[in-house]
């Protein structure tokens, strides 16, 4: 799939909505929900892993078929779905998108969080 037929898939066309009622200009080559999550660690003040923060971060530049491959991997708990429609703030939904990529992270790539 391309940018463009995966910026077509629901959560990214509530996301597209979510950063037009912020006033941000929605780029199409660019995942909206990934511009939506970034929007939200640089204005939402959220405590959130440096190596998470940096995974998300560099998001934008990869390929499409990379993108696709970390949004189909699956969580830990295949029992939770989550309901995008459901959030109807750009807060909520941003949060809920870090959250959804954290726990995929978390799950698939843990060394992205820091030992202490």
């Amino acid at each position: 799939m391309t940018i463009e037929e995966l910026n077509n898939l629901p959560l990214n066309m509530r996301s597209r909505e979510m950063l037009i009622i912020l006033g941000q200009k929605p780029d199409p080559t660019i995942l909206y929900c990934i511009q939506l999550a970034i929007w939200g660690l640089e204005k939402l003040n959220l405590e959130i892993e440096e190596g998470i923060k940096e995974f998300i971060m560099a998001m934008p530049s990869w390929r499409p078929s990379r993108l696709m491959n970390f949004f189909m991997l699956p969580l830990e708990d295949e029992k939770r779905y989550v309901l995008w429609e459901d959030f109807t703030s750009p807060e909520e939904l941003a949060l809920a998108i870090i959250n959804y990529m954290e726990d995929k992270i978390a799950f698939h790539f843990p060394f992205c969080f820091s030992v202490e």
